[in-house]
């Protein structure tokens, strides 16, 4: 598998050399996987952007075709890879969430509002709270499996968590010494039946959905006769590169 980075300056950049860009890639017979890295500049239109990738080189699952499809079907050929990596580290773990109530924080497009969706295609019962939510740690406070997507560093604490509860901390931020922390403070791991830390946790398990959906995408643009549904939801060998989820 070969990477390029197409490094375009923003201060340059425009909406129309952008989608002019992303052209020439989709037409690329030796292209199988296109990804816009978000956020982009405000001058720059993302919907605009996310629409020109060609729906079967969109390995981010954002293209609005994909979105679509994931919220249709658990079995779409691009599921958002946060929300695939997250998938695969609850079943990596054994975990189910069949008939459980999981509370999703956040409903950004990227994180929380596609880890929303897939959970509710694996039958939990699924709650959204965002930052007009009232009483949030009455919410998520029921919940047995809490996912925080915010980007708002120590957002969750303790008394947010339910005892024994699964956490997934997708969120991402700097607190004031520059140290990358997650939505989740640290003494949640106390409280909670199991966590994912930050860094190490679901953002290896992004790159893991990433990897998945480019696989898809070469199997599907170039007539590969092999399935990949075995490789997207297979469980991930135990004490491998990832430690992903600490049991406590």
């Amino acid at each position: 598998m070969q990477c390029r980075v197409h490094l375009v300056p923003a201060a340059s950049a425009t909406t129309e050399t952008l989608a002019a860009h992303i052209a020439s890639l989709n037409a690329c017979s030796s292209v199988d996987g296109i990804i816009a890295q978000l956020p982009f500049p405000s001058h720059i239109c993302r919907r605009t952007i996310l629409s020109d990738i060609s729906p079967s080189k969109d390995v981010d699952g954002m293209h609005p075709l994909n979105v679509a499809a994931a919220f249709d079907s658990a079995e779409a050929p691009f599921i958002p890879c946060t929300a695939l990596g997250v998938r695969i580290l609850l079943d990596q773990y054994g975990i189910s969430t069949a008939g459980k109530h999981a509370v999703v924080v956040g409903r950004g497009p990227i994180a929380g509002r596609s880890i929303a969706v897939a959970l509710g295609h694996s039958d939990a019962t699924v709650t959204i709270c965002h930052k007009q939510t009232q009483n949030l740690g009455a919410i998520t406070s029921s919940a047995e499996l809490l996912v925080s997507a915010t980007g708002c560093a120590s957002l969750i604490t303790p008394r947010h968590v339910r005892p024994g509860a699964v956490v997934i901390d997708v969120g991402a931020a700097f607190d004031a010494s520059g140290r990358l922390v997650g939505d989740v403070e640290s003494q949640v791991a106390e409280v909670a039946g199991a966590i994912t830390p930050v860094p190490g946790g679901v953002g290896p398990m992004t790159v893991v959905g990433l990897l998945l959906n480019t696989f898809t995408a070469y199997t599907r643009n170039n007539n590969v006769n092999r399935y990949v549904d075995s490789l997207r939801f297979c469980s991930l060998r135990r004490g491998g590169a990832f430690t992903s989820l600490q049991k406590q």
